[in-house]
């Protein structure tokens, strides 16, 4: 028995559709991702043909949720939690490919997290065309992962996609209005100092 455990819709029909044809560069060239976890191979392999992408991780990290349940201290949490951020960062951005980094290097690539005290489960991505103005609303469970959207993967996963749809606008407004201004970046400034 054959499961579809990533289930696609597209404009309210089930379609079969691969990861290239959800994030379609050919058709648009920004994208703002805010999802709870993103790896280096994922933004490689998909992302970056972005003209220009920003994405917010929730943040999936087993060492920032530990430091946050066992510390007391309001204080050396902070500190603990930018050490771990610090960390975290620089490895992902050391798992980059060239492209990537220069991308990130040069801000056409921007990835913030929550400011400490928040966590953002939200899972949306806004696709535009500054050109002619053409939006893809992809809403739904999946991650940026590829276990996200490949089928024999046993977890499932709603992907709900809308082209030109308000809903790119209320989901634009949200995150301007309640996302945005707990937003601090992910790569330390001491990187871009370095490379």
């Amino acid at each position: 028995m054959s499961l579809r455990t990533s289930h696609v819709v597209y404009n309210n029909q089930t379609v079969d559709w691969d990861i290239e044809t959800i994030f379609d560069a050919t058709k648009f060239d920004q994208l703002l991702g805010i999802t709870y976890s993103v790896s280096a191979k994922f933004i490689q392999t998909y992302l970056e043909k972005f003209n220009h992408t920003k994405l917010v991780v929730g943040i999936n990290n087993d060492a920032v949720q530990n430091a946050a349940n066992s510390e007391i201290n309001k204080a050396t949490f902070k500190e603990a939690m930018a050490q771990v951020l610090k960390s975290s960062s620089t490895k992902l951005f050391d798992n980059l490919d060239e492209k990537s980094r220069d991308k990130v290097i040069n801000h056409t690539m921007e990835l913030q997290v929550p400011s400490i005290g928040y966590e953002i489960h939200s899972k949306f991505y806004l696709l535009k065309n500054s050109k002619t103005g053409a939006t893809r609303t992809i809403v739904g469970s999946a991650n940026l992962s590829q276990a996200a959207f490949d089928n024999s993967i046993n977890q499932f996963e709603e992907i709900l996609i809308f082209d030109d749809s308000p809903l790119y606008d209320i989901l634009m407004t949200q995150f301007e209005d309640n996302i945005a201004p707990i937003l601090t970046d992910y790569f330390p400034r001491e990187l871009f100092k370095v490379v």
